[in-house]
């Protein structure tokens, strides 16, 4: 009998309740059942709401061809190990599916956050210096577009320094040239 689309299970790793889901590229595409386990941690100070961490299993066989039985037997193979950094309950990267490493979700998310700001303000930085450049020769305002390729593609950040604030005509001159299905996405600046 195979799995319904719907199958949802709670479970146990140790003193953690677990729950398990079919995710929905199981049935939407042929490949081999995927299931999504999560659990929540153990609440801290300042947490805002529930933390939830998540990984994937794989159960080796289409879904049409998977049993409860076989779900149940593949989570009673998944193990927790304690956080490297703070003690709380980590997967075992052995036995499902996560870029942890051996870190809990909420401390692998701090890591995370720290990375992004410590990207952003290097980003800022440099802008910021790049800005200065081009005031220094003379350029009074910047355009912030984004190019929507029509060819498709990933849409992309263009910046244009200016001589003066430029119209919307010249910055939709601009954005055609390089091939933008929108024209009205972007903003424009002042350099200070």
């Amino acid at each position: 009998m195979s799995l319904p689309r719907d199958t949802r299970m709670a479970f146990a790793v140790g003193s953690v309740t677990m729950r398990a889901t079919i995710d929905p590229c199981s049935w939407m595409y042929p490949m081999n059942c995927q299931c999504c386990v999560e659990y929540e941690l153990p609440p801290k100070a300042g947490d805002t709401k529930p933390m939830v961490a998540q990984a994937r299993i794989h159960l080796e066989r289409p879904m049409e061809q998977c049993s409860l039985a076989d779900l149940e037997a593949r989570c009673a193979a998944i193990l927790l190990q304690p956080c490297s950094r703070c003690g709380d309950p980590a997967f075992d990267g052995a036995t499902v599916d996560t870029n942890r490493g051996s870190l809990c979700e909420r401390c692998f998310l701090s890591d995370l956050d720290a990375r992004l700001a410590a990207d952003m303000k290097k980003i800022a930085t440099a802008t910021r210096r790049r800005d200065l450049r081009y005031k220094k020769k003379g350029f009074t305002h910047k355009v912030r577009a984004w190019v929507h390729p029509s060819a498709g593609g990933d849409d992309y950040q263009l910046e244009i320094y200016a001589k003066g604030k430029p119209d919307a005509k010249t910055i939709k001159d601009a954005l055609k040239r390089e091939g933008s299905c929108i024209l009205d996405d972007y903003v424009v600046e002042e350099l200070t």
